[in-house]
């Protein structure tokens, strides 16, 4: 999927390694040590994500087309729904598990139940979490009805936010080159709070300096497992989804790793360009995880393609260059033993898909995506 990974890539470009994974490190009273390694260097193209993925399903997502989505900055899928964040409008657009609309978020203002801007998203039970930088504060709104609750103080600036199942939350600061973040910040990368975003400690100290260029996900999250990245950081941190206690680190070799000392000086603009026009291999972005498989998005030559690696095997698996019947789009969100994506490419680039051997939406979906609405896609990942 060459042109979702390009964007995928622009957006997705980290500049600074904060800790290596083939190393133990002491910070914070976390130790900094390798789980495994994902030996991504001498991939073995044979192996095919089709041929790991049980099914595709298409789920029309009703309402987006008179209330269109102009971008999915955050995707995430719950038991109680479908949460997506569309930055550019500010806008939180919330469906069913089945796809009908239940509310869209739209409250530009000043007021307490307002905000001026959504950084990003975080989905409980009972209710949905917008983080409002500009605005200093997090604002807590019905998760099945979209009705305010309650607002907090922001306790440092806020890239990604996930909550823990003892009721706290996990904050992953926004990296800011240059700018002095707010009192409560001490340099380090990730924060547990508590229910009231008071924060009790942090872990990651950065290393120099912060990311030259923000990345568009810092955390995922699966079952009993947040997931953290930052590009040229050559891998990824695993967190208990419980408690925010560390777990341990996963190294990701490739053959040709970042090098975040050539950009070090560069201004962003520059190193964001000097970084595209380089051989380097690097997550583009932090990686997912549905049951045993986990989604990464590699830069390799000018595009990132996303690759499964199966814990159990320690296998690899890509997508097929002969159909393109059951390849993966890179996903924006797991849950459960899926992967999922918000289409809403139009019915252009949808044909130019079918005619490589995409597969086909039923008429609902098909007819939705050619009315510039979005459909969910669904990945069933096969079970041993």
């Amino acid at each position: 999927m060459k042109i979702l990974s390009v964007i995928t890539l622009i957006i997705g470009i980290v500049s600074v390694i904060f800790v290596s994974c083939n190393n133990t490190k002491k910070g914070n009273g976390t130790d900094l040590t390798t789980l495994y390694e994902i030996d991504y260097s001498h991939s073995d193209q044979a192996n095919t994500i089709p041929t790991i993925v049980d099914s595709v399903e298409f789920i029309p997502l009703h309402g987006s087309i008179e209330n269109p989505i102009s971008g999915i900055d955050e995707l995430q899928v719950t038991d109680k729904g479908i949460y997506i964040l569309d930055k550019r409008k500010n806008k939180l657009h919330a469906y069913s598990k089945d796809g009908n609309q239940l509310f869209t978020l739209h409250s530009m203002g000043h007021a307490q139940q307002e905000y001026l801007e959504i950084a990003c998203i975080a989905v409980t039970d009972s209710s949905v979490f917008i983080v409002d930088n500009f605005g200093k504060k997090i604002n807590e709104y019905g998760s099945d009805n979209g009705m305010f609750k309650r607002s907090y103080n922001a306790p440092i600036i806020i890239g990604a936010i996930r909550p823990l199942g003892n009721g706290g939350f996990i904050l992953a600061e926004l990296p800011m080159e240059g700018v002095n973040q707010i009192e409560n910040s001490d340099g380090n990368r990730l924060y547990i709070a508590d229910s009231s975003f008071s924060i009790k400690h942090s872990i990651y100290p950065y290393d120099n300096h912060r990311d030259k260029i923000g990345m568009r996900r810092f955390l995922s999250d699966n079952d009993s497992v947040i997931i953290y990245s930052s590009t040229g950081y050559n891998g990824f941190s695993k967190i208990s989804a419980k408690d925010g206690n560390f777990i341990g680190n996963v190294s990701v070799n490739t053959a040709r790793p970042f090098n975040n000392i050539e950009i070090a000086e560069m201004d962003k603009s520059k190193a964001r360009d000097y970084v595209v026009e380089r051989r380097w291999q690097f997550l583009t972005t932090t990686p997912m995880m549905a049951g045993k498989y986990i989604c990464l998005s590699v830069k390799d030559e000018d595009t990132a393609e996303p690759c499964i690696y199966d814990e159990k095997s320690g296998k690899l698996y890509f997508n097929d260059n002969i159909s393109m019947h059951n390849n993966m789009i890179a996903p924006d969100d797991a849950y459960g033993n899926s992967f999922y994506i918000v289409y809403n490419f139009g019915g252009e680039f949808l044909d130019d898909q079918l005619d490589m051997g995409f597969n086909r939406p039923p008429l609902v979906a098909d007819s939705i995506i050619r009315n510039d609405g979005a459909v969910l896609l669904r990945y069933r990942m096969k079970i041993d």
